[in-house]
């Protein structure tokens, strides 16, 4: 059977659509997320327009100045070809729009960071980022914080929360009780540490935990709970932090830092076997880990004179 124009015309439409999730698909890894999601919405438009013409049995519209003829039927052939390329098409989309939401929680991610960076700047040392091990290469007494404590302020022993910054409200007035969604409870926990309202920030993460624990920001206020543990030198407590974050969430995208900063916070609270075995355990854990990781993890084992 001869296929008319029209029909070549929709096949052409369904190839270039296909070819535009491809080029979508390799976009993902350096473009914008508000430009990936306006190039999904035109994908998502030629969807509806090329599904409106099969419906209405027709290909498209005639030429400008040809004479009206009567729709060519397409071949059955023909629509069974479109309709397996639309299910394709169809599974591209929902897998980019997945891929645009990644990337937009990475995104918001790195904003985050940043922000703790700067809050950590302004207090007046150097910061690392958010859970960041601390430099390995010095004695254990020296291990700088990769936050900054505020002037007056002693590091809370024991898991007690230290004293308040004066002006400052409590954490279950202030982010705990925050109503709101769990997201914005979240960024509120956030805000509380950017400020370097350390204790209150800690007591905001566990609340979070508490409140939800299977919330896919649940390993991240863990992780942060037990770091701000760590950077205040309070190890025994850091390490019974990670190591919960390491045994709830063992597949947390931080989980292979909290096992660097387990070991490290053994080895410093003064358990140096078990620190040392993890520490050796990291790679084998964790094998496809940052290798800034592993290079730690090797420092630290030197500095503690592990076997």
């Amino acid at each position: 059977m001869v296929v008319g124009m029209n029909s070549v015309r929709v096949a052409f439409t369904a190839l270039s659509l296909w070819a535009f999730g491809a080029d979508l698909a390799r976009a993902q890894f350096y473009q914008d997320p508000a430009v990936l999601a306006d190039r999904l919405e035109q994908v998502e438009e030629e969807l509806r327009t090329l599904k409106a013409q099969m419906r209405n049995g027709q290909t498209g519209e005639a030429a400008a100045g040809a004479p009206e003829a009567a729709p060519i039927p397409a071949s059955p052939v023909r629509l069974d070809d479109l309709e397996q390329s639309l299910r394709r098409l169809t599974g591209q989309v929902e897998e980019l729009s997945f891929q645009v939401r990644r990337m937009q929680e990475q995104y918001e991610t790195a904003q985050r960071d940043t922000q703790y960076r700067l809050g950590a700047l302004e207090g007046g040392a150097p910061s690392a980022l958010p859970g960041a091990a601390a430099p390995v290469g010095s004695a254990p007494a020296e291990a700088a914080p990769s936050m900054v404590l505020r002037p007056g302020v002693p590091a809370a022993k024991g898991g007690a929360p230290g004293p308040g910054v004066l002006g400052t409200l409590p954490a279950e007035a202030s982010v705990a009780g925050t109503v709101g969604t769990p997201d914005e409870k979240y960024q509120a926990a956030l805000n509380t540490l950017s400020k370097q309202q350390y204790p209150e920030a800690q007591d905001a993460f566990r609340a979070f935990v508490a409140a939800y624990p299977q919330h896919e920001r649940a390993s991240h206020s863990q992780f942060f709970a037990a770091d701000i543990d760590f950077v205040l030198k309070n190890y025994a407590n850091a390490a019974q932090g990670f190591a919960t974050l390491l045994k709830t969430y063992p597949k947390a995208p931080r989980a292979p830092e909290a096992m660097l900063k387990l070991g490290l916070s053994l080895a410093q609270a003064g358990d140096k076997a078990n620190g040392c075995v993890t520490l050796a355990a990291l790679r084998q854990k964790y094998p496809e880990a940052n290798a800034q990781l592993f290079n730690r993890a090797a420092q630290a084992r030197k500095q503690f004179a592990c076997k």
